[in-house]
């Protein structure tokens, strides 16, 4: 009877909370701002997002879509899963502009700044 304690429901549970915890260890935060244009078309202006270690640009910006609306997200994309030419997002100061490029910031966590630059603005 000993083959029946170890199928017993609770015990495959336990690895399962140690795989997450390891996850959640090494999970990324970004605190997100939005500016200009964009602003005007939320409410949720700062807003925090928490994702698995590999995440990468494009699923920020998928993150902020469904935070912030899909008028938001429209803006930010140009719809050939790319960002749009007016879009610019700043990780930590620096510009990113390919939705390819992985978030790993070495404390965790990352400062995220998305302006929508209207041709005023442009210069």
């Amino acid at each position: 009877s000993s083959s029946k304690k170890h199928k017993r429901p609770l015990e495959p549970r336990q690895p399962l909370v140690a795989i997450d915890a390891g996850r959640a260890a090494k999970a990324v935060t970004v605190n997100v701002s939005v500016f200009g244009y964009l602003a005007t078309l939320t409410d949720q202006k700062k807003i925090t997002l928490h994702f698995p270690a590999a995440a990468k640009l494009g699923d920020v910006i998928e993150a902020v879509g469904r935070a912030c609306g899909a008028e938001v997200q429209s803006a930010i994309e140009d719809g050939a899963n790319g960002l749009a030419k007016c879009c610019r997002i700043f990780v930590d100061g620096v510009i990113l502009d390919d939705v390819g490029t992985s978030l790993s910031p070495a404390s965790g966590k990352a400062d995220m700044d998305i302006i929508i630059l209207m041709a005023n603005e442009a210069g």
